[in-house]
């Protein structure tokens, strides 16, 4: 493990993504459902603190946004100050140009 981590910050935004996703997940499947998705989500994100490039870059979207996978959901976040900070957690299958498009650049 590479030293010198630093744990990804969750913005504002991400964490309500996070709320919608353990509500549907628990609503039209299970609990259990809802908590190992979350769990996964937690766990590539956990790799950013030790590997923050490790995302395919998506300036396609917005400059300087990286990208990582829980399938099926994708997990957005730049960085600062080389530290991850995760921006959205969006379904795959979401019009996500059009959901940052329609988002401020903070």
């Amino acid at each position: 493990m590479p030293s010198g981590s630093r744990p990804p910050i969750w913005g504002a935004k991400a964490d309500a993504d996070l709320d919608e996703i353990w509500d549907y997940l628990t609503r039209e499947a299970s609990p259990s459902i809802a908590e190992k998705q979350i769990r996964d989500v937690y766990r590539v994100v956990a790799n950013l603190a030790d590997w923050p490039r490790i995302g395919r870059e998506r300036n396609d979207l917005r400059i300087g946004l990286r990208s990582v996978t829980s399938p099926p959901y994708i997990i957005f976040y730049r960085l600062r100050d080389s530290r991850a900070e995760i921006v959205r957690v969006l379904h795959g299958r979401r019009d996500i140009g059009r959901i940052l498009a329609n988002e401020p650049e903070t």
